[in-house]
């Protein structure tokens, strides 16, 4: 098997499999792990469940595909969207300009290595595209159209744009405040020759998800679906929502969770493809069983008692913070911009709450261990900084001193002033005190060779950070590995999450799978690591 292997991999073949399956909405796995065992030759029943895992990793880590580990069927996901229609209520200041952003309204419907400003919008029937144009703007205008796209994405995307965003959100007061450049669309003569008005919609339908191909139609206000439609596309719309929660938890990016609740709801008999009912804009004011967690590295769309825990500790809102890393390293607890379309005197009152900083000689964020992680740009968070305590703490370290020290000099960060520098300290023991004070060396034996293994992959994954950021100072890291590095990221987050937990781990069968799991990972930085070798 390993020689079948050097002369063709199992992706090569299952690419070639799902090509030949593109214009289909979904195939079956057994097909693919057939096709893919017919090249290769399995021996025994390890190497075919081997295989089998090959097969199923791969199709988990594509991005054109739905699918999820044990599942009998892998959906394409250009051909699930083709045709999808969805519904934008343009803002009043689009209107006014005649432009529309992209904000959070096509990221869903279309593959994430399409650019905003690559999309291609056409009135129906019609073939000239609508141009994109780039308009200078104040954030808080348009915060509301991008708050579906989750806090990191908000950021990415505004920085994306253009340097200058960058340091305007740094320079600005509040996030809201600063002027930046984006990308918009042209549709003054659109507007104009439908007469657009206030409440009016677009129904745009998905023609290439590839491409990012959308054509765009005119509803009038008064024809638009009424209450009883929104109601119904509401319920299951959440519990689509509900569903892939429960089946992906946090890790999905927030546009990919509504892809995913799609695909939920199709599954459950209710398809919402055809039905353009509710805006991706109007949403956020409309939930009722789901709300936004916030308290994460991403924003997450998550049932309402799943967010209600952590809302407790929710006691102040505060700014986004800007990062400099697109390896997956956000750490603050933020939320969401102010809602509505534009800030004036009628609308939500601004909230610019004290914050620790305001007091505080520290010219450094200090409100919170992530938020300060973040303005750092440390490469940890709190998950894999707890990891190293317990690991610690296994290995018969006693001083919490010792373990703060180590722990700064293994970040390289450097702290905006020594305020901030002793918050951390301050931080970091409470960290120690906690974990100590739950420390069962029983319950943490049957962990610590797992964690080990995590956090030696852990370093790997910082020490690559390092190199490619150095690497590509002056340009822009490819996708596919700044994709690949988060997927893997979120991946030792997760895991080192459960080992993580005061809980025993469970025994037998289950334990092996979590053993297997780990071997998975490391199996997958290896392939990772190869395109540098």
């Amino acid at each position: 098997m390993k020689n079948n292997r050097q002369a063709v991999s199992p992706e090569q073949l299952l690419e070639t499999f799902t090509a030949s399956h593109d214009g289909a909405p979904s195939f079956s796995v057994k097909d693919a792990v057939d096709f893919v065992a017919a090249a290769l030759k399995p021996g025994n029943d390890e190497e075919k469940k081997c295989l089998e895992r090959d097969v199923e990793l791969i199709l988990e880590g594509r991005i054109d595909l739905f699918y999820r580990s044990g599942s009998d069927t892998c959906y394409n996901r250009a051909a699930f969207f083709k045709g999808t229609c969805f519904k934008i209520v343009p803002a009043k200041l689009e209107i006014k300009e005649g432009i529309l952003f992209y904000g959070a309204r096509f990221a869903p419907f279309c593959s994430d290595e399409v650019f905003p400003d690559e999309y291609l919008l056409r009135a129906r029937g019609a073939k000239t595209r609508f141009q994109p144009v780039a308009c200078p703007v104040q954030f808080g205008q348009v915060a509301r159209i991008f708050q579906m796209l989750g806090r990191s994405a908000i950021i990415d995307c505004i920085v994306a744009e253009s340097d200058d965003n960058y340091k305007a959100l740094k320079q600005a007061s509040s996030p809201e405040k600063a002027c930046i450049s984006l990308t918009a669309f042209n549709l003054e003569s659109f507007f104009r020759k439908h007469s657009f008005s206030e409440g009016d919609a677009l129904i745009a339908t998905v023609e290439d998800w590839k491409c990012g191909q959308f054509s765009l139609e005119y509803v009038p206000k008064a024809s638009l679906p009424g209450a009883s439609e929104r109601e119904a596309f509401l319920t299951d719309f959440e519990e689509g929502i509900i569903q892939s929660y429960e089946e992906y938890g946090a890790y999905l990016e927030l546009a990919d969770q509504i892809a995913h609740a799609y695909l939920c709801a199709f599954l459950a008999g209710k398809d919402l493809r055809k039905r353009p009912v509710l805006s991706l804009d109007e949403y956020p004011a409309l939930m009722r069983d789901v709300a936004i967690h916030r308290d994460g590295p991403d924003w997450t769309l998550a049932p309402v008692d799943e967010t209600a825990a952590s809302e407790v500790f929710e006691e102040e809102e505060e700014d986004f913070h800007i990062h400099e890393c697109t390896c997956g390293h956000d750490h603050g607890h933020d939320h969401e911009p102010e809602s509505g379309t534009e800030p004036d005197s009628s609308g939500p009152k601004e909230k610019n709450p004290l914050r620790a900083e305001d007091l505080s000689a520290s010219a450094g964020k200090i409100g919170s261990l992530d938020a300060l992680l973040e303005d750092v740009n440390a490469p940890l968070d709190y998950t894999e900084i707890y990891a190293m305590i317990l690991d610690d703490l296994v290995n018969g370290q006693e001083s919490s001193e010792v373990f703060v020290s180590k722990l700064i000099d293994f970040m390289g960060v450097k702290f905006a002033d020594d305020a901030q520098e002793a918050v951390f300290w301050n931080f970091i023991e409470d960290c120690w005190e906690d974990a100590a004070g739950r420390f069962n060396p029983v319950t943490e034996e049957p962990k610590t060779p797992l964690r080990t293994r995590l956090l030696e992959l852990n370093l790997k994954r910082i020490e690559r950070s390092r190199v490619l950021l150095e690497e590509y100072s002056s340009a822009e890291i490819p996708k596919e590995i700044v994709r690949r590095m988060k997927h893997f990221h979120a991946q030792l987050l997760n895991t080192l999450g459960l080992l993580n937990a005061d809980s025993a781990l469970p025994e037998g069968s289950e334990y092996d799978l979590l053993e297997l799991r780990v071997g998975d990972i490391e199996d997958a930085w290896d392939v990772f690591e190869e395109q540098f070798n």
